[in-house]
Formats: C-alpha cells, structure tokens, sequence
C-alpha cells in the first residue's frame, strides 16, 4: 500500500520516531513508529494535535506544513487537504532534508486519498495493522499553534479535568519528563501525563505516590539498561 510505503521511507530519515497519517477526524489512520509510540499513545497525540490545528485554521486561514517543537525534538505537520501527515523526529534530524522526504510522501499520499473514496482508504487501513520497530531512544513549543506547554499540561482546555499537586510534586513530574525524554522522546510529556492520571485517582498527586509514578514510567521503557539511567537522572 502507498500510503505505508510512504511512512516506511519517512521513519528511515536519521532521527525520525514516529510517522502518521490523521483522517479528517483527527483518527490516526496509518503508522509506522517505534514500539513506545503505540496506537493509543499515539492517537492520545493526534488528538490534541487536530483539535490545535483546527484551531489555528480558524484563526489564520488554510496551512500547508507547521511544526511543533518540544524540548527534545518536533513534530513536522503536513496539510493532506483534510487529512495530516505528521514525523516525530529528534533534534538529530536535518529538517531541511526531512522536509524534502515530507513534500514527496505528501504528494504520493494524496494522489491514493483522491483516488479512492474515504471509506475505502479508511477500510484498507484498518485490514493492515500499523508497523511499529523495536524501541530505540528517540527524542514536541508550539511555532505557529496556541497550544500550551506549561508544566506537565494536565489542565489544557478540552482534557480531562486537572490533577491537584503541590509545587514540590509538580516540579517532581517536570523532572520526570524531562528524563523519560532521553529514552521515549517527545512523547513523554503524553506518556507522564497519563501515568499520572492513572495513579492519582482522586484528583491528586502527593508525594508518596512518587515512587508508584516512577516505577510505573520505568516500565515505559522497553529497553532494560536504561531503566536504571531513568532512575538516576531522577536522583534515586
């Protein structure tokens, strides 16, 4: 199929991560990505992705590529018409190149999008489960987007409701993205968030729910060895 061809020839630039198509839905239609990227995790993504982008088009008229960038690598956006190409890299990779690779798979997406009627592209997708490789160390402020990446972002608009923590625990949790981030990319701060969701059931992070949080993160990372670097640069 053309449209995994394309993101197979993507996620083979140095320092991409990830790579995927959004349907008009913000539904991640096709991926190739690292096992640490998983559907969930990356349709958790694609979601508050679609929502900033269809934000910013209210606000500043059609797009035709944008990036976001976090603090360990970015997302490169491409404009499909209604559907999204997108590439997680790290801040290994060339962009200039990358964006070269992007134009071409862009081009070739879209010519098998307005060959085929939506729900035919939508059916051969799901009858070819996403590709995901071994988990490697891959490394999302926003040019362009009102999206906020403050802190952890457990309050953006449109999410669940905040969880509660003290400045000490939430200052914890930065640190715990930051160092996840050396193993998982930037999906991390997704990845923390949820975690963190998952343990502070009532609404709250306290501090004796740190240790649970970090031993939950840890076992995020596939690769064994680094778990413990994951401990170390958290001081434990």
């Amino acid at each position: 199929m053309e449209i995994e061809k394309s993101l197979t020839n993507l996620f083979e630039l140095d320092g991409v991560r990830g790579t995927f198509v959004l349907d008009p839905k913000g539904q991640v239609l096709r991926s190739r990505a690292h096992a640490i990227y998983d559907q969930e995790t990356l349709q958790r993504a694609a979601s508050s992705v679609s929502k900033a982008l269809d934000s910013m088009q209210v606000q500043h008229g059609e797009w035709n590529s944008t990036q976001i960038h976090f603090s360990d690598g970015k997302l490169l956006l491409r404009s499909l018409g209604q559907y999204i190409l997108g590439v997680i890299a790290d801040s290994s990779t060339n962009v200039a190149f990358a964006n070269v690779a992007l134009n071409v798979a862009a081009k070739k997406i879209t010519e098998v999008i307005e060959s085929k009627p939506i729900e035919a592209v939508a059916a051969a997708a799901a009858a070819a489960p996403s590709a995901q490789a071994p988990a490697a160390q891959p490394h999302l402020n926003v040019s362009g987007l009102s999206m906020s990446a403050s802190g952890l972002g457990l309050s953006a608009s449109g999410s669940a409701p905040p969880i509660h923590m003290s400045d000490e625990v939430n200052a914890f949790v930065t640190r715990c993205v930051k160092a996840l981030a050396k193993s998982v990319g930037p999906m991390s701060k997704v990845i923390v968030k949820e975690t963190v969701r998952g343990i502070a059931l009532n609404g709250e992070l306290t501090r004796d729910q740190l240790r649970p949080l970090v031993k939950a993160l840890e076992e995020k990372i596939e690769a064994v060895e680094e778990r413990s670097e994951f401990r170390n640069r958290l001081g434990m």
